[in-house]
Formats: C-alpha cells, structure tokens, sequence
C-alpha cells in the first residue's frame, strides 16, 4: 500500500478540478446576488450553505482518493484550482453573464413599459369609468345621510329648548297650586 507519484499527481489534478468546480458553483450564487438584489442575511446564510456543501465535497473526495487521509497538497491543489479559474475562466464566465442579466432585465423593462403598463392603464380607466357612477350615488348618500342627521339634531335641540321653557312654567304654575290643595293657606305662627 505504498503511495507513487503517479496517483498522487492524478490526486492532485483532480483536487485542482475540484477546486475550480467549487469557484464555479460559487459563481452561480455570486450572479444570483446580481440578478436579484439580496439583504445581507440572505448573503450570509448563502455563504454558509456553500462552506459547509465545500466542506463535504472535500471530505467526501478525500475518503475516495487516499481513504480519508489529510494530505496538504490536496487541499492546496483545490484552492489552486479555484484562483486559477477566478482569474481565468472566472472573469469571462462573469463578464458574459453580467452582460447577459442587463440585457434579461432590458427586456423585462421594456416588456412592463411598453406592453403590461399600458393594458394596466385600459383596465384601470376601465374600472374608473364603471365605478363612477357608483362613487357619485355614495357621495350623495352620504351627504344625504349627514343632512338628514344634522336636521334631526338641530330640530331635537330647538323643540327641547323650546318645549322646556313652557314645560317648566306650566310646572311652575301647577305646583304652586299643589302646595294647598285645599285652598287654606297655612297659618304662620
């Protein structure tokens, strides 16, 4: 069980594969964040999604290639791999998607400006015109409404007051003719 060079340069090669897989993988999460704009928490939960699927993907490569054992220049050889591609590859594949996210969103501009933007407008004249009459009739219910309160308060007050005054007189005048009954007057004495 002894270890040669050839394997471990096919180890190596592979790791450096591996590695550019990975700067690729994160490449996809890295467009995402320009094509739809994230909050921080968002970004951040990404990031640890994609650590730790790194972190699994290494321990799972190095239990197939050299049965789980750590050997540094497996690991050197992934981050070699995805530098190599982040300055390679990398900037072509970003370049070119950037390029193809503007001109996505371009259309999608144009499509909300010039079609869906003016059928939202029809619809919504549309609604205004039916709904007009129905907004007059609730406007002069309501008025109506607030008249027909109005009067009903105001008349209240005015018969009150009105009738008080001539309510309390003719008590007035009734109970000074209760106080003797009789007709006696009392005698002071």
């Amino acid at each position: 069980m002894g270890i040669y060079l050839a394997d471990q340069t096919i180890d190596f090669l592979s790791s450096c594969l591996l590695g550019m897989a990975l700067a690729l993988l994160y490449d996809v999460f890295r467009l995402c964040r320009i094509a739809v704009p994230t909050r921080s928490a968002v970004v951040f939960a990404q990031d640890v999604l994609f650590w730790s699927g790194c972190a699994l993907v290494t321990f799972m490569f190095l239990l197939t290639s050299i049965d789980g054992r750590v050997r540094i220049f497996l690991i050197a050889g992934e981050v070699i791999g995805a530098v190599l591609y982040h300055f390679t590859i990398g900037v072509v594949v970003m370049g070119v998607s950037k390029t193809i996210i503007r001109v996505v969103k371009a259309i999608l501009r144009g499509i909300l400006r010039y079609i869906l933007y003016p059928v939202w407008r029809i619809f919504y004249l549309l609604v205004s015109l039916l709904l007009k009459p129905v907004f007059f009739f609730a406007r002069k219910a309501k008025k109506i409404s607030q008249r027909c309160k109005y009067r009903l308060k105001v008349g209240r007050v005015m018969l009150y007051n009105h009738l008080k005054g001539t309510f309390r007189s003719g008590l007035r005048k009734k109970s000074q003719g209760r106080e003797n009954p009789h007709g006696t007057e009392k005698e002071e004495g």
